[in-house]
């Protein structure tokens, strides 16, 4: 079920949670595909009594350092392209000038 949502755009991350001796088997029941989109895994223990809220900020915790990650990502990979003299801009001026030139418009 998992897989086929994925493959018809129904998410683009996974949030996993459960009782920590199972987490381990579920994720070998994921696709090779699958296993790529797992921005993170926690546990859920059943003597805590872990109310819906708390697991849902748990996975929201998971899905904002994932997306921090992947932003800091991007940025250095702009920032290595434009080092290399590549197409990419860093900085105010740079950035106006690239928006502004016109062998960038079609």
């Amino acid at each position: 079920m998992l897989d086929e949502l994925y493959r018809t755009g129904g998410y683009e991350l996974l949030a996993i949670g459960g009782h920590r001796p199972e987490l381990p088997r579920f994720l070998d029941f994921l696709t090779h595909d699958l296993r790529g989109r797992v921005a993170g895994i926690f546990s859920v223990d059943d003597d805590a009594r872990s109310t819906l809220g708390e697991i849902k900020q748990q996975a929201s915790a998971i899905v904002d350092r994932y997306e921090r990650s992947e932003e800091e990502r991007m940025v250095a990979d702009a920032v290595q392209t434009a080092a290399a003299v590549g197409l990419a801009a860093v900085g105010l001026q740079p950035c106006l000038w690239a928006g502004a030139s016109p062998r960038w418009v079609t």
